[in-house]
């Protein structure tokens, strides 16, 4: 998150701060904007070796049809589900005419 500051002369300054620290889970100081964009900006420079941005290509694309296959079988057990609840809701007008 950021934070704005204001110095007494009037000049504003904007910080990061972690949102952990709201909840006292994060000992992380307020870092000001520039020195964090600068940092990040370093990141840009930093390569993965082929092989292994290959392998994560992979593994993602693996978990990613793991969970797509999980979530169509979870889709259809739902589905049969409220199938199911519809058959008793039908039979429902049934049940209570016969406990009469």
């Amino acid at each position: 998150m950021i934070l704005r500051g204001k110095r007494h002369t009037g000049e504003l300054h904007f910080y990061y701060f972690c949102r952990g620290r709201q909840q006292h889970a994060c000992d992380l100081p307020y870092l000001p904007v520039a020195r964090v964009e600068s940092a990040i900006d370093n990141y840009a420079t930093i390569m993965l070796p082929p092989e292994l941005r290959d392998q994560l290509a992979s593994r993602i694309g693996e978990v990613l049809a793991d969970y797509a296959g999980t979530s169509a079988e979870l889709h259809s057990r739902i589905k049969d589900q409220l199938a199911a609840f519809d058959r008793q809701e039908d039979r429902f007008p049934d049940l209570v005419s016969d406990a009469d």
